[in-house]
């Protein structure tokens, strides 16, 4: 691929992690700069970045305009992702209302599925007949960049490699990586680094991270999970993720091929989640025709042919968000993530119950939403104010709703109460209005109304 002079300034800068030079490529008056000409895929990783890094309404609107009538309309859903209120956008330009429904109404614009993926791993035979769909979506690193190149992977290689995936039609966001030998993944994580792809490492040596750090997650991330075989306790595998520290319950005992479906599924929902969180505050409680992206509907981010469906994986998503420290990206969609669980019976979120820790984030929330079911306005904001949480989105939500209510007791206690009952002087002069009444029909509601 001929790379033109800022194609290559741009990824040289993220190859060398000079992040201020990086933004200034990022922006949504630079992109609307190069998209003029024919599409290639250095655009698309601009473009895939550059929604992540939106900071303001004002962008998201400008980017989706941007894009509306071009051949990157198709990622508009992610962009519409970063609006939480759309109502409220809408309602202060009208206009845009019928422009949202055709965005919603678009596929194809994230990895619900593991069949989404197509995963560059490191040449590891991995066909067998039962061998998940992903197997054969695999591509060796040594078929798209000749292995004398590898030692030396930079630029040229990573435009190359984004270039095959353009011209067959993959978009960059369905990219994973997969390795199963630990020496010469040199490019892996370059990979993993440039392009934000969920990269699944499987490794002999046992994770050792620095107890004195705890990392959170950078706007522009996504997983790299390191996993080893342990013999300890009846756990098969020991699963962390890199850049955090931290580890992922919930998938010791399941083999090797449904662990990487069941972190493929996870790594989407994850990246998506904190990646496009919206950029306004507003609505914790997420409306479903407002957020294309979230894959709260059924089936979404599920990891078929194994036994974990897509509410085992909101599960294990959210017993490893709630031990990560509270950044804004983090608190927003976990608070989302909870409410919604909250929300279901409990054998959809039984595997959140299980997987979360007894003081933590989902067992507070628990708490405060019994609270608030039983009436109990005061004792829920009491508990709000004393949990370690109470600041966070979903936590204030009940704590709002349940102010709002205790203003409209004290409100309905002052209203004047009548001395005396009023006499109806002509009784047979009331009319009662009814859609249904006794002889012609004698349904439950026709009688009683009659009565």
């Amino acid at each position: 691929m001929a790379l033109q002079g800022w194609q290559r300034q741009y990824l040289d800068a993220l190859l060398r992690g000079r992040t201020q030079r990086v933004a200034q490529f990022e922006t949504v008056d630079f992109f609307a700069t190069v998209i003029d000409g024919s599409a290639d895929a250095v655009q698309e990783l601009l473009l895939h970045r550059l929604i992540g890094s939106l900071e303001s309404l004002p962008e998201a609107l400008r980017l989706l305009e941007t894009i509306r009538n071009t051949g990157w309309k198709k990622y508009g859903p992610r962009i519409l992702a970063r609006i939480g209120d759309t109502e409220a956008v809408i309602k202060n330009s009208p206009e845009l209302a019928e422009y949202f429904q055709l965005v919603r109404d678009r596929t194809g614009y994230t990895t619900y599925s593991i069949k989404d993926w197509r995963l560059i791993g490191d040449g590891t035979n991995l066909r067998r007949p039962d061998a998940p769909v992903w197997s054969g979506r695999t591509t060796s690193i040594q078929k798209l960049i000749d292995k004398s190149r590898l030692s030396n992977f930079g630029i040229a290689e990573i435009a190359d490699i984004l270039q095959h995936y353009f011209d067959n039609g993959i978009r960059v966001f369905q990219l994973g990586i997969l390795t199963f030998v630990d020496d010469d993944n040199q490019w892996a994580q370059v990979l993993h680094r440039v392009i934000t792809a969920p990269y699944i490492e499987i490794c002999t040596e046992p994770y050792a991270p620095d107890s004195f750090i705890t990392a959170s997650p950078a706007p522009q991330w996504t997983p790299h999970w390191q996993i080893v075989s342990v013999a300890e306790g009846g756990i098969n595998w020991d699963i962390h993720e890199v850049h955090t520290g931290h580890r992922l319950q919930g998938l010791g005992t399941a083999g090797i091929y449904d662990q990487i479906s069941v972190l493929l599924a996870v790594s989407g929902l994850l990246r998506e989640g904190i990646n496009l969180c919206p950029i306004d505050e507003g609505l914790v409680k997420a409306l479903t025709p407002s957020h294309p992206i979230w894959g709260f509907r059924k089936r979404e981010f599920s990891a078929s042919r194994t036994t974990y469906q897509a509410e085992d994986v909101r599960g294990l998503a959210l017993g490893f968000l709630e031990r990560l420290p509270a950044t804004p990206r983090v608190s927003m969609f976990r608070s989302r993530l909870a409410i919604r669980l909250v929300g279901e019976a409990w054998v959809h979120r039984n595997s959140a119950s299980m997987l979360s820790d007894p003081d933590g984030f989902y067992q507070n929330l628990i708490r405060t939403a019994q609270l608030f079911g039983e009436d109990r306005f005061t004792d829920v904001l009491d508990f709000v104010a004393e949990s370690p949480y109470g600041v966070e989105p979903a936590f204030r939500f009940f704590a709002d709703e349940a102010q709002a209510a205790l203003d409209l007791f004290k409100r309905l206690e002052t209203l004047a109460v009548p001395t005396t009952s009023k006499h109806v002087e002509h009784p047979d002069h009331i009319l009662c209005v009814t859609h249904a009444s006794v002889p012609e029909q004698t349904g439950g509601y026709a009688i009683r109304a009659h009565g």
